[in-house]
């Protein structure tokens, strides 16, 4: 769905249209629970770097990608995230670190290796 859009509208428009939905989608919820919380200068400059800079800028950058390498290709670096967590959790969560998570983490190796070769072509 994403590659037939960038190529009309571009990777920054479209990606900026994503996030303007996002946010008309999640404004209810917080419009109808301001009654319980506190209003501070910090929550909200960490709350836009955080957006800016953690979301949209990745979403840019993840848009720009998939456009030059292709969807599938483009999802490469997703498959990290569980690595990325394990690690995280071990080294700072003391969060144990068991083969089974080992043997996940090769799987996800093994299947970004596989996606990420070169296409060829099967001919007889």
């Amino acid at each position: 769905m994403v590659r037939p859009l960038q190529t009309v509208y571009g990777a920054t428009t479209l990606m900026l249209n994503v996030e303007v939905v996002a946010c008309a989608i999640s404004i209810p919820y917080g419009i109808w629970d301001i009654k319980h919380s506190t209003f501070s200068f910090g929550s909200l400059a960490a709350v836009a770097v955080l957006s800016v800079v953690g979301t949209g800028f990745a979403f840019v950058l993840f848009a720009i990608l998939s456009k030059r390498t292709g969807t599938v290709r483009g999802m490469i670096p997703t498959y990290f995230t569980p690595i990325v967590g394990t690690v995280l959790g071990v080294s700072f969560n003391d969060e144990k670190l068991i083969g089974l998570s080992v043997l996940g983490m090769l799987v996800v190796v093994i299947g970004a290796w596989l996606t990420s070769r070169p296409e060829t072509s099967l001919t007889r």
